[in-house]
């Protein structure tokens, strides 16, 4: 997806306020040009539209399956919903500083939310990592890495799909970009690939209870709102049989 981001830096500015960039890119990467689109099953209208607050996620937080792995060969290494906060420190570990807190997007409220993260450069194409927390419980965690070729971003799906082989993944191509989403109860896995330079992809991973997904526009609605927003062109969304049921 070519985004203009001068323009959603503004549209996105009410919501996001002072975050990380690895955040504040994730949500640009999901969002549309002009404005941004209407909250889940709403309004495509201007920013006013936006929901002002996030809802809440659901009291019992239920890990389920889907997980992110910093390394797909390992099964045990995972951080899940309703993780705790230190789980995740030594999962996707930080090369420099390391876990700090980070900054809340606007719409969480920080009694209720916490944040924290690393990130490599200014985040639009280095590593990072992203979690939000309710009482030191993962919501939300977003990954951000970069594949050095098409393939090697094809068997980073593929090795997603052989962790759950009893969800079926839906896919959506809108532009350039490749959406896969696998959704299981209260929760929701989406990876995002984004043409990067050189021939590289850049990857967005995204976990967490869809309520907070749906509010960072981490959701397939979304995905078709801000595609349409954009004039951009958009392929059937296909639910891919796992073959191993």
């Amino acid at each position: 997806m070519v985004l203009r981001e001068s323009q959603l830096q503004r549209s996105l500015a009410r919501r996001l306020g002072n975050m990380t960039a690895l955040l504040l890119l994730f949500t640009l990467a999901l969002a549309g040009c002009d404005g941004a689109a209407g909250p889940l099953g709403g309004s495509q209208g201007n920013a006013a539209d936006e929901p002002a607050v996030a809802p809440s996620p659901p009291t019992s937080l239920t890990p389920g399956t889907l997980a992110l792995y910093p390394k797909l060969e390992d099964d045990e290494t995972k951080v899940r919903v309703g993780d705790k906060v230190m789980a995740d420190a030594g999962v996707f570990e930080s090369p420099g500083k390391g876990i700090v807190a980070t900054p809340l997007p606007k719409g969480l409220a920080k009694e209720e939310f916490a944040a924290t993260g690393w990130e490599l450069g200014d985040g639009t194409r280095g590593a990072g990592f992203i979690s939000i927390l309710r009482s030191r419980e993962i919501v939300a965690a977003i990954v951000r890495e970069t594949a050095d070729t098409t393939d090697d971003a094809q068997a980073i799906i593929d090795g997603y799909k052989k962790k759950f082989p009893l969800i079926d993944p839906n896919t959506k191509v809108i532009g350039a970009d490749n959406y896969t989403f696998w959704e299981e109860g209260d929760n929701r896995l989406m990876i995002l690939e984004s043409p990067g330079k050189k021939g590289a992809v850049q990857l967005t991973l995204a976990l967490g209870v869809k309520p907070i997904l749906n509010f960072l526009r981490a959701d397939p609605i979304h995905a078709q709102l801000d595609a349409s927003r954009a004039n951009l062109p958009t392929a059937p969304t296909k639910s891919e049989p796992s073959g191993n049921k």
